[in-house]
């Protein structure tokens, strides 16, 4: 088994390879007190880690001939908040959507957590260019786009979710 980390102050990407035909259990040490939690990009599971002076360790079991890559970061993110601009739109209008993960009192959560934002219309469906997956570095992004000029006129609802918590804010907005 071998691993590599690769990042910056506020992050970090483990991969942990095993090369032999059978699972293996590994413990890896870490000399980055300041990654305090840790995420599986795969499944959006939390990875326990144990402090141990100036070095965190992670044990994990990584199946044969395949790798883990985890993500880790300063701190567990709290939640995510949502803000829509302009709640009553015309078709062929702009959404402009800001997300934020929140980091704790009044703090924002930086590194490039996973964030997934969807916006379904009226009639059930998701409006993919108006969504997506993103990871800013900053803890903050702004989304959106242009309204089909034939869309659907009603109440649209935009979701954004932390995966890796399971934490998710709605808001809407109307197409007229």
């Amino acid at each position: 088994v071998e691993a590599g980390l690769r990042g910056g102050r506020d992050g970090a990407m483990l991969v942990v390879v095993n090369h032999r035909p059978e699972a293996q259990e590994a413990t890896v040490t870490l000399h980055r007190p300041d990654l305090t939690w840790f995420v599986d990009m795969a499944t959006s599971e939390e990875i326990p880690v144990a402090s141990a002076g100036d070095s965190v360790l992670l044990r994990l079991t990584v199946p044969g001939r395949w790798a883990r890559v985890l993500v880790g970061y300063g701190r567990r993110p709290a939640g995510v908040s949502l803000e829509v601009e302009d709640r009553h739109l015309a078709r062929g209008g702009e959404l402009h959507y800001r997300v934020r993960v929140k980091g704790g009192f009044r703090k924002t959560a930086l590194g490039g957590i996973l964030i997934k934002a969807t916006v379904t219309g009226p009639d059930g469906r998701d409006v993919v260019r108006l969504g997506g997956a993103r990871a800013p570095l900053g803890g903050v992004v702004q989304l959106g786009g242009t309204i089909p000029v034939n869309a659907v006129r009603g109440r649209y609802e935009v979701a954004v979710t932390l995966p890796q918590i399971g934490k998710t804010q709605r808001k809407t907005f109307v197409v007229e």
